[in-house]
């Protein structure tokens, strides 16, 4: 609890100085206390309220009055305040007590600080503006000046509106306890003409791209000086730091997902892969992103809003299209989802986005080789895939069972042909192609030069050869 002290006051005219109630001795206080306290019938009006006679006084004395009157409410307060203290303290002590209960008593000590408070402000006021003759001096201001820049960057950050608000207890801040403040080029903010006294220093607004940074604090002293902490007042473990060249630092709006090709297990990152994320209410506000090592892509700086995101094309050659659509939605800094339904419509799912993997399949397909006599499987025969367009090509051998693959294939027209003749076999009787379309289905045709193409799915065909005589 902040206690306030006396305000501080000038004398205009020559009256008597000597008025600060804590001058005042206790015969002084008992003396005034006896002479203005009434019991009587009579002294009460029809409202049953004190009643005010008017007589004739010095202005001395009657100034003198005002102040030992003051002097016993101050007194009054302050006894209240303490018997609040000691009830607290014998409430902790209670066995079985409970932080809901302590919690329910500081609120309602919270409300007494403030009516107190509202109190001991119509007390200085009665003083100051009883008789016109003393008004206050001006309160002491301050100016500070603090910065505001990117943390990844270090560089300035300009147009960002902060707002200065006095803390105050019991009521709301007024509009001249507001004071507000823009960054220039280079970052920096000042609010000028402050009074002394403890204050909020938050955001006037959100800043696009950046996430909101939580309250500070920042008192200003009598002497101008300030200090600033990351919290709220009651913080008392937050580190404390001169307000005069503080830089607020501000963390982008940033979200990682990560790429695997999941048509092997455990999936494995991809790399290189770009990734298009476009806002769905204005087109031009597109972002790309190309994953690492690690297949991880990242965003920042993103506008609120519900955004598309798709792979982009020349960067997506040999991957099947996406089994589903994906959409991030940005709500605000502590909430960006990623958002899934699948492609041909169906429920929308949506998650976290931070981390969330996403899954993408090559164009691929298997074929055998086995011998044309006996149908046995042929290990250790490497087979060239080449493009009739691009004369992209790709190899691949036999396994143990006669497989062989090719995976991320672009769609095209392909060869197939013998990297080698294996020993003790003839070549290729006839010549193979492959087609595969943007959709990932793939043809395998056998040319026979005598009864012309006969193709099939590649899925289970086959390719043999045949031994030398």
């Amino acid at each position: 609890m902040v206690k306030k002290g006396p305000m501080r006051m000038k004398v205009i005219d020559s009256k008597p100085k000597n008025l600060d109630p804590r001058i005042l001795d206790q015969d002084e206080i008992d003396k005034i206390n006896n002479t203005n306290t009434h019991t009587g019938e009579d002294s009460l009006d029809d409202t049953g309220m004190p009643r005010i006679e008017l007589k004739p006084l010095e202005l001395g004395v009657a100034l003198h009055n005002i102040v030992a009157s003051i002097a016993l409410q101050e007194g009054a307060l302050a006894r209240i305040m303490n018997a609040e203290g000691h009830k607290i303290q014998r409430v902790i002590e209670l066995e079985g007590v409970t932080t809901g209960m302590l919690a329910d008593i500081n609120r309602s000590v919270t409300g007494l600080v403030g009516a107190v408070a509202d109190i001991e402000d119509s007390l200085q006021r009665k003083l100051l503006y009883t008789f016109g003759i003393f008004e206050p001096l001006p309160e002491p201001e301050g100016e500070i000046e603090l910065g505001t820049r990117d943390r990844i960057t270090g560089l300035p950050i300009a147009g960002v509106r902060w707002v200065l608000r006095r803390i105050v207890f019991g009521r709301s801040a007024r509009a001249d306890e507001f004071f507000l403040a823009q960054t220039d080029s280079n970052g920096a903010f000042i609010f000028d003409h402050v009074p002394a006294g403890m204050y909020s220093l938050t955001l006037a607004e959100p800043v696009a791209g950046y996430i909101t940074p939580s309250l500070f604090t920042v008192i200003i002293e009598a002497d101008g000086s300030a200090i600033i902490w990351e919290g709220g007042p009651d913080d008392e473990e937050a580190e404390r730091h001169d307000a005069n060249g503080f830089i607020i630092y501000l963390d982008r709006i940033a979200f990682t997902l990560i790429t695997k090709n999941c048509d092997v297990t455990p999936p494995i990152p991809l790399e290189g892969i770009t990734w298009v994320l476009t806002n769905l209410l204005d087109s031009r506000l597109t972002y790309e992103s190309i994953t690492n090592s690690e297949g991880e892509f990242s965003f920042t700086y993103l506008p609120t809003g519900r955004y598309s995101l798709a792979l982009k094309e020349d960067t997506a050659i040999g991957l099947l299209p996406l089994t589903e659509d994906y959409t991030i939605l940005y709500i605000d800094d502590a909430d960006i989802r990623l958002c899934h339904v699948p492609v041909g419509g169906g429920a929308e799912v949506c998650e976290e986005a931070n981390n969330e993997v996403i899954c993408v399949y090559p164009i691929a397909f298997v074929l055998t080789t086995v011998d044309c006599l006996s149908d046995e499987p042929m290990e250790d025969v490497t087979w060239v895939l080449t493009n009739l367009t691009t004369e992209e090509m790709f190899v691949s051998t036999t396994d143990s069972i006669g497989e062989f693959s090719f995976e991320f294939v672009p769609a095209g027209l392909y060869s197939l042909t013998l990297e080698r003749v294996p020993d003790g076999y003839n070549d290729l009787s006839m010549e193979y192609t492959i087609e595969v379309d943007v959709d990932g289905n793939v043809t395998f045709c056998e040319i026979d030069l005598e009864t012309g193409p006969e193709c099939e799915p590649s899925d289970g065909a086959s390719v043999c050869l045949c031994k030398t005589l």
